[in-house]
């Protein structure tokens, strides 16, 4: 099985095609002052976009003031989150959860991405 970031690094690069990485953010993960992390994944222009995200609250001090904390919602087509000093591989094993948790939808909106077009019939003899 591979790690947390391991897989971070997959899915990321699952994207790059040599437009999606240029034109948009990508992931970002950013030390806060809290202290803890935070975390951002775009998700534009790809099959997740559409996808109903996560809203996860985790720990007991959810203020962000204590080291127990992780909260990671859906903003749009981003994933954003936040953790405590030592959560980080927890919140991106949160994100991970939620990826495959929908990868069956995510796969049937790529298939309809990928459909050949309805051939239009036309009727009329004139």
């Amino acid at each position: 099985m591979t790690s947390n970031l391991e897989w971070l690094q997959q899915f990321y690069l699952s994207f790059c095609n040599g437009d999606w990485e240029h034109g948009f953010a990508g992931c970002t993960i950013e030390n806060v002052d809290n202290p803890g992390w935070s975390f951002k994944f775009e998700l534009a222009e790809t099959v997740y976009e559409d996808v109903p995200g996560p809203e996860v609250r985790v720990g007991e001090d959810l203020t962000g003031d204590g080291p127990d904390w992780i909260l990671l919602k859906k903003d749009g087509s981003k994933i954003e989150g936040a953790c405590g000093p030592l959560k980080l591989d927890q919140l991106i094993g949160e994100f991970r959860s939620w990826v495959e948790k929908v990868e069956p939808m995510a796969a049937h909106i790529e298939k309809q991405w990928h459909a050949e077009p309805i051939k239009q019939v036309d009727n009329d003899p004139y």
